[in-house]
């Protein structure tokens, strides 16, 4: 009946709950209000700032700062979308860091853009920052002179208002969607889900972020590595488990779609070890970058050894299409001294005329 209720409005659905609770004495009959709300504003104070005071709490401030910043931005992220608007991130971190510094002054709670709390306002049709505003300055006079009014508002008309408001954020055709094109992408919607749901939405959202940075985590370290060869009679070089291409015994042209670093390097030297195996006449490789936007250090020391491994079994290793900036950084080491006699061919075309 509540929730039937509070598809009429919030205020319409606060104002005949307490109605109802207080005219026929419900607080007798054990309903849960929301009890007594103290009223005045708190005092400011700078005591938080002593040694003593901030630093056993910096570890919790500092995971509560990342949830709450991560969750703002979600729900921002969400209603921008069903306004067909776009947000700043970076200007959501500062009024968010702004309004966290002003409530720190009286001890206040930690600010964050909550669920519940947006999609009731927009429910209710706020457009803009002014209903924000005027909803402040309503509380501030309602703390000041109006809290005893609050004390028969029933819990549960508050839950109704915000079930109803957030039941469109839970669209399941969007997870399945997701699911299909993306395995863990929707493995981590699901997750998110289910732990908003049953732990609550700070745990929901830390295990989301886990899951998603754990998924990252995978697909970096197992990089799409293709074997290609060349389209006949073009300078188009395809995957060779997709395309008609012509390849050659003695060399071989991978394809790294990824930039390398210390979570797939692993990866890419037993992809090459394993071509090698399966081809032992192969005396030529040559990666070609296209995809590479970095390599770091410890990549660099990976592909050093490489080379340094393939040399000893007669095998020269070369490189092609090489964007600027990986240039501008391997130019910085020995890196291509050390590569001697392979060569870092400007086009995958130029390495097979010379090399095949």
């Amino acid at each position: 009946i509540i929730i039937a209720i509070s598809k009429c409005g919030p205020l319409l659905t606060i104002m005949l709950t307490t109605f109802i609770v207080t005219k026929w004495h419900l607080l007798d009959q054990q309903v849960a209000v929301v009890g007594a709300v103290p009223s005045g504003f708190p005092s400011l104070r700078l005591g938080f700032l002593s040694v003593e005071h901030w630093r056993p709490l910096l570890p919790y401030a500092a995971f509560i700062a990342l949830i709450a910043y991560v969750e703002s931005v979600a729900i921002a992220k969400v209603t921008a979308n069903l306004r067909n608007e776009k947000i700043s991130a970076n200007q959501e971190l500062i009024a968010l860091g702004a309004a966290n510094l002003v409530t720190s002054l009286s001890g206040g709670m930690a600010v964050a853009g909550g669920f519940s709390r947006t999609m009731v306002n927009y429910s209710a049709g706020a457009k803009t920052q002014m209903a924000t505003l005027i909803a402040a300055g309503l509380l501030g006079l309602a703390v000041i002179y109006f809290s005893p009014l609050f004390h028969n508002i029933p819990k549960a008309a508050l839950a109704a208002i915000i079930l109803v408001a957030i039941v469109p954020l839970v669209k399941i055709k969007s997870i399945i969607h997701t699911w299909r094109y993306d395995r863990g992408d929707g493995i981590a919607e699901l997750v998110t889900l289910i732990g908003v749901l049953t732990l609550g939405i700070e745990e929901g959202i830390t295990l989301g972020i886990i899951l998603t940075v754990v998924s990252h985590l995978r697909k970096t370290s197992h990089p799409h590595i293709a074997i290609v060869g060349r389209i006949p009679d073009t300078e188009h070089y395809r995957n060779v488990k997709r395309h008609q291409v012509e390849t050659w015994n003695h060399l071989l042209l991978l394809r790294v779609d990824e930039s390398i670093t210390f979570a797939n390097v692993n990866f890419i030297d037993d992809f090459i070890t394993t071509e090698l195996r399966k081809q032992p006449a192969i005396k030529q490789i040559v990666l070609i970058f296209t995809s590479v936007n970095d390599i770091d250090a410890t990549a660099l020391e990976a592909l050093e050894n490489l080379n340094h491994v393939l040399q000893n079994s007669n095998i020269t290793l070369n490189l092609a299409e090489a964007k600027g900036p990986v240039i501008d950084k391997l130019e910085k080491t020995d890196f291509f001294k050390q590569l001697k006699p392979g060569k870092l061919f400007f086009r995958t075309e130029d390495a097979v005329k010379e090399l095949a």
